[in-house]
């Protein structure tokens, strides 16, 4: 599992994730976001590109869920999109769609990062 940091401006910060999703290859008690853009990452909007990624397996969807629930805590926001189809339906046979929120493009996920952020 690579992460990559695609851009930041003042409002999104563009994530890339590629290879294979996989706690596997994270070594115990590490946050790879937290490697990346420090502690305050999970107060941000965070738009997670996922074309690139190959597969996901149950520890990937575990990271998922944990990175979902630290966003809420911190009053961030993560939004995955461009998900091969693949994962995608990994992501249907195990419903991540109804606890995380998943768009089909970039554009998408700024838009729904835009309408939660004014609601």
């Amino acid at each position: 599992m690579q992460i990559r940091l695609i851009s930041t401006d003042g409002r999104f910060v563009r994530l890339g994730l590629s290879g294979r999703v996989s706690q596997a290859e994270t070594p115990d008690g590490t946050d790879p976001l937290v490697d990346l853009l420090g502690e305050e990452v999970y107060q941000r909007l965070v738009l997670l590109d996922m074309s690139e990624t190959e597969m996901i397996d149950s520890s990937g969807i575990g990271w998922l869920l944990l990175c979902h629930k630290r966003f809420q805590e911190g009053r961030g926001k993560l939004v995955c999109h461009s998900v091969p189809p693949l994962v995608g339906n990994v992501f249907k046979l195990m419903r991540i769609n109804q606890v995380i929120s998943i768009t089909g493009t970039r554009e998408e996920a700024e838009q729904l990062v835009r309408e939660k952020t004014h609601e």
